[in-house]
């Protein structure tokens, strides 16, 4: 049987508050992610209160082998991130599912 995992998360990248996004907010997320990027006005200021952290019913999703982390690519060195959506700095994912760096 499939993994589970809950809902989507990003931490503002200027004050580090937590935000839940809604279901079916686009991906992927930018490399730097802030409090005004949120598509719920109530949630759009650092000032708003950091969304608490509730136990939700778990969403399935295919089980997957983890990716392997990575330390160089193309002679570029790589730094992971917790705040990213690709799990690096400044790695983004293209609308054609390739990974780029922006400098």
């Amino acid at each position: 049987e499939g993994e589970t995992t809950s809902c989507l998360w990003v931490a503002c990248d200027r004050c580090d508050t937590w935000r839940r996004l809604p279901t079916g907010t686009p991906r992927p997320l930018p490399a730097d992610w802030f409090c005004w990027m949120h598509p719920d006005p109530a949630h759009r200021q650092c000032e708003a209160p950091e969304d608490e952290r509730k136990e939700e019913a778990p969403v399935p999703v295919a089980a997957e082998a983890p990716a392997p982390v990575l330390t160089e690519a193309e002679g570029l060195q790589l730094h992971l991130s917790s705040r990213s959506a690709t799990g690096y700095k400044r790695v983004v994912k293209t609308p054609f599912g390739r990974f780029q760096v922006r400098h």
